[in-house]
């Protein structure tokens, strides 16, 4: 591969495959992805056909007894706007409903209806045949230090600022973190 030039200095990318594309975050990426796709076309193929991957972000997200659109927005690390379109998609299709807050009538609550409830039955079932699937490529035993590897992770890195954060960004970030791990 030619090295690229920049400010009259050239710059060289060696070993390419083993940073760019073989890299623990692509590599995380990927995986997550296919194990999801795995998860979506079982879905689709029982009932909810018109069911997109930026929709499993609904069902991941949202209390069997409601969740404001803010706290979706947070637990799916995206922006109110993004996640209320998604919403407004599920409400289309029958899965969600939105409803005045009991506690703050100003506010609104987004909960299951009866067709989400039954998408739930059916993430779960998928859920399962995908662990399965993957229990059954990689082993019992990879698979739980697999698990324990990402939860530990997870859970040291979720009580961190975020790389080269700070000021509102670092403050946002640990909000973002005590959602995923209320109980660090």
């Amino acid at each position: 591969m030619a090295p690229t030039r920049i400010a009259n200095k050239r710059v060289g990318f060696p070993a390419e495959a083993s940073w760019r594309r073989a890299n623990m975050s692509r590599l995380l990426f990927s995986t997550a992805w296919l194990f999801d796709s795995r998860i979506l076309d079982y879905i689709q193929r029982h009932g909810f056909p018109l069911l997109r991957m930026a929709h499993l972000h609904v069902p991941r997200n949202l209390d069997l007894g409601g969740t404001r659109i803010t706290e979706l927005a947070i637990r799916a690390e995206m922006s109110k706007q993004s996640i209320g379109e998604i919403v407004d998609q599920c409400i289309a299709m029958g899965l969600v409903e939105r409803l005045p807050d009991k506690t703050d009538r100003r506010a609104k609550i987004i909960v299951f209806a009866p067709r989400g409830l039954r998408l739930m039955e059916t993430v779960r079932a998928a859920l399962s045949l995908a662990e399965s699937e993957m229990l059954t490529e990689i082993g019992a035993r990879r698979m739980r230090e697999v698990m324990t590897a990402l939860t530990i992770y997870s859970r040291a890195i979720g009580s961190r600022p975020a790389l080269g954060a700070t000021g509102r960004v670092r403050q946002a970030a640990r909000a973002k973190r005590a959602a995923v791990n209320p109980a660090r």
